[in-house]
């Protein structure tokens, strides 16, 4: 049965991205990323020894069939969106990417997300005292630095936290994506150094907390930026992106690792491939293994939008399954989130019937916030925006859907593409 799972979901998958022009050849679009990476943790079914071990767990029926509902009823959300309300088209997703796109407005949206990025790095180092990355550096080790973030960020409860977190997820990915825009479009040293110097700064700030993604991300997004660019995908800078997206995760990993340079990189690959895979698969599975066979179904407590509705008390799901999955209790890991999925949040609310109805209104929303962007996207400043919403699409693989359009800030892309959209036509009136 676990062919035939993965299978059918392979088949969805490929139908609704050839069928909506989300993935092809030369172009990739926002719903795209997130529907074809969607995929990864599903290659656990094709893997006898790692599937052996889940076979007897009490969710891996209905987590099975819930990747399937999740792309069927996903696929459908986009359909409905794009027949709704762009008129039965799909989005043209059309480009201009010549050398008249460099207009007024990528200059204001441009020096408005850098100072709001220079500001948020100034904030996290006064505020802090103590920088979870500066842990790589001295004698500490891992554990330190998983309390420095616990303390500094996931327990911190002043708003700037907001800005931080928009910060690392869309106004640092877009300055230095529209910074690489514009030197691909008019190659000069002025464009290299400003590219060079914000990829600089970009990195810094998104390395402040310990986290290894968001500093990946920003190498990745460059990598997607460049394929519309050219057009086309050049296979021979596969593997120079490959290396230069996962360097700086490598790095900490080697700093805290008591093996040499060969043996780390062998166990750092295994851990990148499994965390995409087989951990994503596990963890997600834990929320179908317990709810509702351990405890019963909590009806949107998960959730701050349904508890506007319902009025009931906030139940912290992702750290009840993270401590339910210890093996043994560490007090540094009291506070753990153990990320999932999002099918995942909804199966622990309302089952089945909530995966499904669920990822029918997210692709409802995601279909429209592309069409929204796609009608707006001009010159570096738009596409940048593009595909960072893309990437902030991919959250719905550990986070709540409300999570990603609004803290994440999916939404605030999708304003600010507007917003750049507005000042370039006013612009060209003025011309």
């Amino acid at each position: 049965m676990n062919y035939l799972y993965f299978f059918i979901n392979i088949l969805l998958v490929a139908f609704f991205c050839y069928k909506l022009r989300l993935i092809g050849r030369g172009y990739l679009s926002a719903p795209g990323i997130y529907l074809g990476l969607s995929v990864l943790p599903t290659f656990t079914l094709l893997f006898p020894s790692e599937y052996a071990s889940f076979e007897g767990r009490a969710g891996i029926g209905d987590y099975s069939l819930s990747l399937i509902l999740h792309t069927g009823f996903m696929g459908v959300g986009l359909f409905a969106a794009y027949f709704i309300f762009n008129n039965a088209r799909l989005p043209k997703r059309k480009f201009v990417l010549g050398p008249d796109s460099v207009v007024n407005e990528y200059r204001f949206v441009f020096n408005s997300a850098l100072l709001l990025s220079f500001g948020s790095l100034l904030s996290q180092i006064l505020i802090l005292g103590d920088i979870p990355i500066l842990s790589v550096f001295q004698s500490g080790d891992v554990v330190d630095l998983t309390n420095a973030r616990e303390s500094g960020y996931k327990l911190q409860e002043s708003p700037v936290v907001y800005l931080w977190h928009f910060s690392r997820m869309v106004f640092i990915p877009f300055v230095v994506i529209a910074s690489f825009i514009r030197y691909k479009i008019r190659p000069s040293k002025r464009s290299l150094l400003l590219f060079l110097g914000v990829l600089l700064f970009g990195i810094v700030h998104n390395s402040l907390s310990g986290a290894v993604a968001p500093v990946a991300m920003l190498f990745l997004c460059i990598g997607v930026a460049y394929i519309y660019v050219l057009g086309r995908i050049r296979l021979s800078l596969v593997a120079p992106f490959v290396v230069l997206i996962f360097v700086f995760p490598f790095l900490v990993e080697y700093a805290y690792s008591e093996d040499g340079f060969l043996d780390t990189l062998f166990y750092f690959s295994y851990k990148v491939i499994n965390r995409f895979s087989f951990e994503t698969f596990d963890r997600t599975l834990s929320y179908f293994d317990y709810f509702p066979y351990v405890k019963d179904y909590l009806g949107g407590r998960t959730n701050g939008l349904f508890m506007l509705f319902t009025g009931n008390e906030y139940f912290n799901v992702q750290n009840y399954i993270f401590l339910e999955r210890l093996e043994s209790f560490r007090e540094h890991l009291l506070h753990g989130s153990a990320n999932a999925h999002f099918i995942g949040y909804m199966n622990a609310d309302f089952g089945l019937v909530g995966v499904g109805v669920s990822c029918l209104f997210v692709g409802i929303i995601i279909g429209l916030l592309d069409i929204v962007a796609s009608k707006n996207i001009e010159g570096p400043a738009g596409l940048a925006l593009y595909v960072v919403m893309g990437f902030i699409f991919w959250k719905l693989m550990g986070s709540q859907p409300t999570s990603v359009l609004f803290s994440h800030g999916a939404i605030l892309c999708c304003l600010l593409i507007w917003v750049q959209k507005r000042i370039r036509v006013k612009s060209l009136r003025r011309i």
